[in-house]
């Protein structure tokens, strides 16, 4: 139990952040303390002022969206294909993908069963595996 407790501390120090979420981080927090002030002087008197109460409710929602955690942008590699169907046997072949493919697109590839001509059926994108690094000694 406190090992796994040790590792959790260990992977949070060795963490990297970057000056830009720390800079994130302090100006939603004085974003927030400024709405706040600004929607507590709106109060003062008795009555509302509400063009300071407007300004802290919008510095709220500035606030509020600057804080939010952007998620990373994962690096993955991936490869568009296009599946030609034939218009006749219905039989399908893949290929690469190719500028100017589109579906319905007439690929000018024969049938091999029937003679047929090959249509784009279907072009999609395939996410691909990242290979895992061998070491070597």
């Amino acid at each position: 139990m406190i090992d796994e407790e040790e590792e959790d501390v260990e992977k949070l120090l060795k963490r990297k952040i970057s000056w830009k979420s720390v800079f994130k981080g302090l100006l939603g927090l004085i974003l927030l303390g400024g709405a706040f002030t600004l929607i507590t002087i709106s109060r003062q008197g008795g009555e509302i002022n509400i063009t300071y109460f407007m300004f802290g409710i919008v510095l709220l929602c500035i606030a509020s969206s600057v804080m939010v955690p952007v998620p990373k942008k994962k690096n993955e590699l991936r490869h568009t294909v296009s599946i030609h169907k034939c218009a006749k046997c219905g039989n399908k072949r893949v290929h690469d993908y190719k500028e100017g493919d589109f579906v319905h697109k007439d690929s000018g590839i024969m049938c091999e069963e029937c003679a047929g001509n090959y249509k784009i059926f279907e072009v999609y994108s395939i996410k691909l595996k990242a290979r895992k690094k061998t070491k070597t000694t």
